[in-house]
């Protein structure tokens, strides 16, 4: 079962992210005024389960990772890899507009999958060097 998160740390995690409450109550199917009450809540997050584990997942997704209380507090943080997937949604906007490329010329819908399959390498390494890390 996940840790229980907090008022103060859902809306720091909505401000981390970048998003408004509406885009978030959107994302996460609750409305507007739910997602203040469980900001506003003093201490861990008040509401149907449901909800806040849909605030919760939809938070994840946008590259937010919650920080349990570790004896200073609960805290968030943001993926690194955010700015890599906005960046390459950001290029996938830009090429998919373009007509199809003639004939021997490089394809950008060839080359979004590159960087997508040079990310989840990466991500795969990352994964890897993490375990050893642990195992010594």
């Amino acid at each position: 079962m996940d840790k229980p998160i907090y008022g103060r740390q859902l809306a720091a995690a909505r401000a981390l992210a970048g998003l408004s409450q509406a885009d978030l109550a959107g994302q996460s199917s609750v409305s507007v005024p739910t997602l203040k009450r469980m900001e506003a809540s003093d201490g861990p997050v008040v509401g149907m389960p449901n909800n806040v584990a849909a605030v919760r997942r939809a938070l994840e997704a946008a590259g937010v990772i919650f920080v349990p209380e570790n004896g200073d507090g609960p805290g968030v943080k943001l993926r690194k890899q955010k700015a890599l997937d906005s960046h390459i949604k950001h290029l996938e906007g830009k090429v998919a507009d373009l007509k199809g490329p003639a004939s021997g010329e490089p394809s950008p819908t060839k080359g979004m999958a590159m960087l997508r399959r040079g990310r989840a390498k990466s991500d795969l390494a990352k994964a890897k060097n993490t375990r050893a890390k642990r195992s010594k």
